[in-house]
């Protein structure tokens, strides 16, 4: 039985959206779930795969950082009540009760870090030349890791080339 492991965006149309992972036999094109959200006033009529994955692990991490990313527990654009934080949730305004002093000064410093790299309000969507869709908000750790380079990046998302070896790129602002 083959598994689909995936992220997905599932949303209302002119409203509110629900970031999860998914795992199913069904082809993500085929599976009619839209979430596992709680709040009865959302009703969500689109979904789209935002990632495809090889295990259930690697689709838990994506998950994990487009919630944290986007804040989902606390933004109103979104009905996700809670953060999915490793293997557990967390409810808003309880990460200060299952965090230590220690890990709570560690989270700290990965947030300022990532505010250092120029993640600062945006975020890239990258296609590979096989078609997978990548999001990060770390574009120079991103290209260190893929073997492309930084500046012609920026120029296929600012739209003054077509691809970068075979990647195309866009920069979008998060949702505020």
């Amino acid at each position: 039985m083959n598994k689909w492991h995936y992220v997905y965006y599932s949303y209302e149309d002119w409203g509110r959206g629900y970031i999860g992972k998914r795992s199913s036999s069904k082809h993500p094109d085929e599976d009619s779930y839209m979430g596992s959200y709680k709040d009865k006033s959302f009703a969500p009529t689109n979904k789209i795969v935002i990632a495809m994955f090889d295990s259930e692990e690697d689709a838990l991490r994506a998950e994990i950082a487009l919630h944290s990313f986007f804040a989902v527990d606390i933004n109103p654009h979104f009905a996700n009540q809670a953060r999915q934080t490793s293997s557990k949730f967390c409810w808003r305004g309880d990460l200060t009760k299952i965090l230590s002093p220690q890990q709570e000064w560690n989270r700290r410093q990965k947030i300022a870090a990532s505010r250092n790299c120029g993640a600062n309000g945006f975020f890239y969507q990258l296609v590979s030349p096989s078609g997978t869709l990548h999001v990060t908000i770390n574009l120079t750790e991103f290209c260190r890791d893929h073997g492309l380079i930084r500046q012609n990046i920026e120029k296929v998302a600012k739209g003054e080339r077509q691809s970068h070896r075979g990647w195309k790129a866009k920069r979008l602002e998060a949702a505020k």
